[in-house]
């Protein structure tokens, strides 16, 4: 009975996100970045000594190791970790500060239910969104890749990917929470790109990123490039965790802010 009741949320969070420019603009961007890396990172030699002169050429020709599928995939989670990142931070932050400020249509869709089941829902559309453009993105990268370098295997990109699909979605989990204590869009950002920050930066020391979500990032990196991987277990398992707690105090937060 529940779930039926759950159904016109669900339709009107995914109708919202189809409906939404952000939404296929943020899709374009990452098929056009994931798709030329193969080519770009087997022709990087050459733009790079077409830029240069004739001694950084030569120089560049003596240093820089041949092209491989690795170049491409660690082209393709830079920037995942960069402009991707920042892009979607920026569209979830206004997605959240719309929705704790929609008047009447929390309580119009959620008759009989808890108020709070808007905004979770809200919010964990938004997280399917998130995983569904790593998996798109990760797919797109390998494919283009594997034209170019036959080699290039698929599982290290998406798992990859993936990990970054989850330090997306703990930003995004601090995002809702900072929505519900300061209304606004201001509080999100700046929460998102706190976080952001602090992962970039906490992932740099090495028993940091070992032991706490900060190593998400340098972990997607390992992981992409086949390197050896550290730890997983530990920045995985505790930025679910986190993921959980901040998302149910963002709920309860929720339950008691005064709509617009």
């Amino acid at each position: 009975m529940a779930s039926q009741q759950l159904l016109p949320l669900w339709r009107y969070h995914g109708v919202r996100l189809l409906r939404s420019t952000s939404t296929w603009v943020m899709l374009a961007l990452i098929v056009a970045m994931a798709g030329t890396q193969g080519v770009m990172s087997s022709h990087l030699p050459e733009i790079m000594s077409s830029l240069a002169g004739p001694e950084m050429t030569e120089l560049l020709a003596a240093t820089m190791p041949e092209p491989s599928w690795h170049h491409a995939y660690a082209g393709w989670m830079k920037n995942l970790a960069q402009i991707i990142t920042l892009g979607l931070l920026t569209i979830n932050a206004l997605g959240y500060a719309q929705l704790s400020s929609n008047g009447d249509i929390p309580f119009i869709l959620t008759k009989n239910l808890r108020r709070s089941y808007y905004l979770a829902t809200g919010a964990i559309s938004t997280w399917c969104a998130i995983f569904a453009y790593a998996a798109i993105g990760a797919t797109v990268t390998w494919a283009g890749t594997a034209l170019v370098f036959s080699d290039a295997p698929y599982l290290p990109v998406l798992v990859a990917s993936l990990v970054w699909g989850l330090e997306m979605t703990l930003i995004s989990a601090v995002q809702l929470l900072a929505t519900t204590l300061k209304p606004g869009i201001g509080a999100p950002v700046l929460a998102g790109v706190g976080l952001y920050l602090l992962i970039a930066i906490g992932g740099t020391f090495d028993r940091i990123a070992a032991y706490s979500p900060l190593g998400l990032s340098r972990l997607s990196t390992e992981i992409s490039s086949q390197d050896a991987v550290g730890a997983w277990l530990i920045p995985v398992g505790s930025s679910l965790g986190l993921v959980l707690v901040v998302f149910l105090w963002g709920i309860c937060r929720f339950n008691r802010c005064e709509l617009a």
